[in-house]
Parts: C-alpha cells; sequence; structure tokens
C-alpha cells in the first residue's frame, strides 16, 4: 500500500490526480476536473507509477482507491493549476489536500 512518506516525493498536481483516481475518477473526468488534457493526466499517472513504483496504471488506480479509503481527504479547490501547498492540518494528509469532514476526533 502507498504511504504518505512515499507520496511526499510527488507534485501537488501529482498528489491532486492521485486523490482524484482515488476517488473513482476516470482520467477524462480527472482531465476536466482540473482544466487538463488527458494526455497531460496520463503523463502525470507514469510519473506517479514511477516514483511509487507501481508497474501498471490499473494498479496505480487501486493504490489510489486504497489509500483514499484509509485517508479521507478531499483535493483543494484553488482553480489556478493546483501547485499551491498545504491546505489541511491532517499530518499524513498528502501536500495541497485537507482532512474531510468526519467530526470530533
Amino acid at each position: 500500500m502507498v504511504t504518505a512518506e512515499q507520496l511526499t516525493r510527488c507534485t501537488p498536481r501529482e498528489l491532486q490526480v492521485f486523490m482524484l483516481l482515488g476517488s473513482g475518477l476516470r482520467v477524462t473526468d480527472i482531465g476536466r476536473t482540473l482544466n487538463i488534457s488527458v494526455k497531460t493526466v496520463a503523463t502525470y499517472g507514469e510519473r506517479l507509477r514511477g516514483k511509487l513504483k507501481i508497474p501498471t496504471a490499473t494498479m496505480l488506480s487501486y493504490e489510489a482507491i486504497a489509500y483514499a479509503k484509509a485517508h479521507p481527504v478531499t483535493v483543494a479547490e484553488d482553480g489556478a493549476g493546483g501547485d499551491r501547498g498545504a491546505t489541511g492540518t491532517q499530518a499524513d494528509a498528502p501536500s495541497g489536500m485537507q482532512q474531510s469532514e468526519r467530526g470530533p476526533s
């Protein structure tokens, strides 16, 4: 399983793509959501696979879904490309993400 420590190697935009994959979106939907081309989404996926040592796109989706279930967070919506920094306070939330509303801990 992908760890928060492994995700520290990723850019904020790669993390957005990873978390959107984890929410079950398809590449075309991710492109539409982030206002980028499908090819650009695929490039981010390739970079993620390399950084996370995941051999296939299918396995990347599986790992993203598993991570999202274990670490419920939402993508920061900045409308400007997503390369801003962390917006949340959750210790294990990747940069550019914020903790979802789960009630008191």
